[in-house]
């Protein structure tokens, strides 16, 4: 490209090879006005010795040996200067300026710095200069001090005012351009060696990569969908210069806003509290703060109220002291101390951002599968990612790993990306609760009408909630959770589990049985402690919490009498509150309602009974297991095993299975032999009597084992 006459600098890789011919010049140079001044000394040798003698000889000799060195240094420096402005001219003229000349922009570098940063580089990039910079005055591996005052400081006046360039408080050193003999805080001896940082050569040759020391500190978030809202009006009319501190639910919904703000594009995100276990949190910060600049990245600081460790706090007055040009972002639980705050430099805006919702999800699903060279019209007409991003609270980060999961299949069905959704936030309740699955259906299910409208109430209530709560405005008038309570009750066996499973595999949700038994504790304070833990990992792995045992807690609520009852109310009272905060299904399984007082009762949203079956449900119970696929032979009564025994659904399956296994141990098919001695076993288990009459004309069948 030509730019008038001037032959423009193409690229990168032109520039440098112009800059390494201005320093080859310099120091070539240098070299020879050092040579002019050994041929100067020796003609003035030589006037000495002609002596008085020859005094006109003697004169004529030293004026002709100052003349030559004069004209030799004038003419060097005549043509390295033209070499100069000629290699600055040209970069001046590229359509985007180098990246060495935008580092000393940014980094508000003196000429001298500029100088002794590419003297540094030219060592690395052109190492057949070394043995050049040696005989200019260097060290036999470099330049030193010593050789940056010999090139490029005039005088000893001069050479004083720039060595405060190369002291530990100056550009080069406090942003870790450079390093003087591999120790920052090294002083400026004249033999000290100056060295480049790796990472700094590395981004100006063209290489991105962050610093090795704090790579690990940064968090991978990906591109983000831009949002609209008062926390992005706080970021998007921030000047560059700004602290912005936003105090959030979630940090990823944070992200989401940011991205949005031309500012904080393409943003260096980093988690704070990676610094609390760091070998050396100031200087990794120093680095991810020269980093970012180098870059032009705007710095997000997750976390950030890690920074009011005692640890932290200098690492903190850094990043608020710091001179920047993009805004410097904390995400917080909550903002810093305006005193802290007060030592920033430049602007301070503050702002808030609510927890991610369900459209601000399904914003992040559209984008992630994006991504993933997906799109929502690949999934055909049941794409329904609003359900998906209403059912599942999950982060950014897993909803583009969810998407990642799927990305490999020829057509993406809905069930896929609920299931890769199930994956990721499994894991948050192990060791809390047991995982349930189920491989039933509404069907499968044998209760009272009643009983199963109200489970389909439930169903549809969780289903549309999206619409109800976020769409129809409703989510502004319920102050608590948007979630859904519901007891379940009624003998054991019945179905309660059953039925709860169902529900959550109904509404691709997770479903984890929690034990109240082995939640309750005799200490005062650590009940609510196991509570919060299994509500915040719920939350987490946005699951169906089906609490079984609930009589452990959920019993009548005594007359205060004692610390303890008091305590014991307490508890109640806790986990009634953590409920009606959650917004996922949480239902409570009681043996004995009559235990639960009316407290209570009002505020769960669904209480289902789960009656002892009828005769007619026996039946059905009874034939639901008898499937075809079950050897039979043609002596079973399933009438009569309906009509006799009053048991319950899983006193029947325990039944059947008993009764399966005897007839293959037997190598026979089912029969009536069988079933009614299973039926006198499950019995005995259960301590209710074996009564003849019970079992009338089969009773001579009943195995006596």
């Amino acid at each position: 490209m030509r730019s008038g006459m001037l032959d423009v600098y193409r690229d990168e890789a032109e520039y440098w090879q112009g800059a390494i011919e201005c320093l080859t010049r310099r120091l070539e140079q240098s070299i020879r006005a050092d040579t002019a001044d050994g041929q100067q000394q020796e003609l003035a040798a030589h006037a000495d010795e002609a002596g008085e003698k020859e005094g006109e000889l003697a004169a004529i000799i030293g004026t002709l040996a100052g003349w030559l060195s004069e004209v030799r240094q004038a003419g060097a420096e005549g043509a390295l200067d033209a070499t100069v402005r000629r290699h600055r001219e040209r970069a001046a003229a590229m359509d985007e300026p180098p990246r060495f000349v935008r580092l000393c922009a940014e980094f508000d570098l003196a000429p001298f710095a500029e100088d002794v940063l590419m003297l540094a580089l030219a060592a690395q990039l052109a190492p057949e200069l070394v043995p050049l910079m040696h005989l200019a005055g260097g060290g036999d591996r470099g330049p030193t001090v010593g050789l940056a005052h010999r090139l490029f400081s005039q005088g000893m006046a001069e050479q004083l005012a720039h060595r405060a360039e190369l002291a530990a408080h100056a550009p080069l050193r406090r942003h870790r351009l450079v390093r003087l003999g591999g120790d920052d805080e090294q002083g400026v001896d004249a033999a000290a060696p100056i060295e480049v940082a790796p990472a700094v050569a590395d981004w100006l040759v063209g290489r991105d990569e962050l610093d090795p020391m704090v790579d690990g500190l940064c968090v991978e978030v990906g591109a983000l969908p831009p949002l609209d809202g008062p926390a992005h009006e706080v970021v998007a009319s921030a000047a560059r210069t700004d602290v912005i501190s936003l105090v959030v639910d979630d940090p990823h919904a944070a992200l989401a806003h940011l991205d949005a703000s031309t500012h904080t594009t393409d943003a260096l995100v980093v988690d704070a509290g990676l610094l609390t276990v760091h070998a050396d949190p100031l200087e990794a910060t120093r680095r991810l703060v020269r980093d970012a600049r180098l870059r032009g990245r705007a710095m997000v600081w997750l976390r950030a109220e890690q920074f009011e460790q005692e640890r932290l706090e200098p690492v903190f007055m850094h990043l608020l002291a710091a001179p920047r040009s993009t805004p410097l972002v904390l995400v917080s639980c909550r903002h810093p101390r305006s005193d802290v705050l007060g030592a920033c430099a430049g602007g301070l805006r503050r702002g808030r951002i609510d927890a991610a919702d369900a459209a601000i999800r399904r914003r992040w699903w559209q984008a992630a599968l994006v991504e993933a060279e997906l799109g929502e019209a690949e999934l055909g007409e049941a794409a329904d990612l609003t359900s998906l991003a209403d059912r599942f609270k999950l982060s950014w980060a897993q909803v583009r790993s969810a998407a990642q999961r799927v990305s490999w299949a020829d057509a993406i069905e809905l069930e896929a990306l609920f299931e890769a959704a199930r994956l990721e936030c499994q894991h948050a309740m192990a060791g809390l609760a047991k995982r349930v699955r189920t491989i039933h259906g509404w069907d499968d299910l044998v209760l009272p009408q009643r009983s199963k409208s109200q489970l389909r109430r439930m169903e549809a209530w969780m289903a549309h909630r999206a619409t109800v709560h976020d769409q129809w405005g409703l989510r502004r008038r319920v102050q608590l959770g948007r979630g859904l309570t519901a007891l379940f009750f009624g003998p054991s066996g019945t179905g309660k589990t059953m039925a709860a499973g169902i529900l959550s595999a109904q509404l691709h949700l997770e479903m984890f049985r929690v034990d109240l038994s082995q939640i309750v504790s005799k200490y005062i304070g650590e009940t609510e402690k196991n509570l919060d833990r299994v509500f915040e990992a719920a939350d987490a792995a946005n699951a169906v919490l089906f609490f079984d045992e609930a009589d452990a807690i959920f019993g009548k609520r005594s007359e205060v009498r004692d610390a303890h009852d008091r305590y014991a109310n307490i508890e109640v009272g806790y986990l009634l509150q953590r409920m009606e905060e959650y917004d996922g299904v949480a239902i409570l399984a009681t043996n004995l309602k009559k235990n639960l007082d009316e407290a209570f009762l009002r505020r769960i949203q669904f209480s289902v009974e789960f009656p002892l079956p009828s005769q007619s449900d026996r039946r059905r119970i009874w034939q639901g297991f008898l499937q075809e696929s079950l050897p039979q032979d043609d002596t079973i009564d399933v009438g009569f095993l309906a009509r006799a025994f009053s048991l319950t659904g899983g006193h029947i399956k325990n039944c059947v299975v008993d009764a399966a296994f005897a007839a293959a141990d037997e190598g026979e098919a089912v029969g009536m032999r069988h079933l009614v001695s299973a039926v006198a076993r499950e019995l005995t288990k259960n301590e209710r009597a074996i009564v003849p009459s019970e079992f009338g004309e089969y009773f001579e069948l009943v195995d006596a084992s």
